[in-house]
This record gives C-alpha cells, sequence and structure tokens, in this order.
C-alpha cells in the first residue's frame, strides 16, 4: 500500500511540474524612434527621420516584474529580431544597460553617478507572456541622456 501511494505522489509531482516549465522559444520584433536632443534645429525631414520606427541592434536585458533582481536573460536584437528560450508564463522588463554597467557606475566617483544609475535602471518597454505567445512586438523611444545637457 504505501508503495501505490509513494508511486501516485511521485506521479503527480512529476506531471504538475511538468506544466511548469514548459521549454518554449519566444520570438521578439522590436523597433525604436529616437528624441530630438538638442543642437541645430532639425529639418522637417530630420525629425520624420527621428520619429520613424527603425529596427533595434541591440543587446537588451529582460527581467520579470516587478524589479530587476535574479536572473534576467539577454536578448540579441539584429535587425529588430531575436529569441528567448525559457521565459515562463508573467510580466517583464526589457532594459538596455546591463547590470555591469550599473555595477561599475555604482562605483564611480562622478557626481552624475546617481543620475546614472537612474537612467540604467529605467526600463524601455514591459511586455506579457502568456500561455500562448509565441511572439512579442513593440516598439521604444531611446530618450535622449537626462544626466546631459542638450546641445544648444
Amino acid at each position: 500500500m504505501k508503495y501505490i501511494l509513494f508511486s501516485a505522489v511521485l506521479v503527480f509531482t512529476v506531471f504538475s511540474c511538468g506544466n511548469r516549465t514548459q521549454v518554449r522559444t519566444i520570438e521578439f520584433e522590436i523597433y525604436n524612434t529616437e528624441q530630438y536632443c538638442g543642437g541645430a534645429a532639425p529639418s522637417d525631414d530630420m525629425m520624420a527621420d527621428l520619429q520613424s520606427p527603425k529596427p533595434t541592434n541591440d543587446t537588451l536585458y529582460v527581467y520579470p516584474m516587478p524589479d530587476r533582481n535574479g536572473d534576467g536573460a539577454m536578448l540579441i536584437l539584429k535587425d529588430g529580431k531575436g529569441k528567448l528560450t525559457g521565459l515562463s508564463n508573467g510580466a517583464y522588463m526589457a532594459y538596455r544597460f546591463s547590470p555591469e554597467k550599473i555595477k561599475k557606475m555604482e562605483m564611480s566617483p562622478d557626481p552624475k553617478a546617481g543620475c546614472y544609475i537612474n537612467y540604467y535602471n529605467s526600463f524601455i518597454f514591459d511586455f506579457e507572456i502568456l500561455q500562448e505567445t509565441k511572439m512579442v512586438s513593440d516598439t521604444f523611444v531611446v530618450e535622449c541622456d537626462p544626466c546631459v545637457e542638450p546641445a544648444e
């Protein structure tokens, strides 16, 4: 009897855990626009170009919400496309700057270090992974560096 009960518990545990740890690949299609950051007044064509979404070529850092603790995932984008495997269902945030860059800034004597740490810790977009999610598509704005005075 003990053997049957143990076997039933083991089978139940294996099958219930298997549903939560599904390995799947999520495709990403990410674009960005840019802000005008000062200097000579831009032409209408320049403004239109800045506001026109372009495929992102960058590495983004993805973390589960609500904060940036724990292990994140590096999403490498080429021509706006990338893939991540192993994301569980839930809400996520994407960042432009690596945790290493933040750690370096935390050790910096730069008087603007606090500003940069806040800037580097700002997420650029969030998204949710559901059971049926196969693709995430988003457009974010590359903001001007808030720690530098705009050019005149």
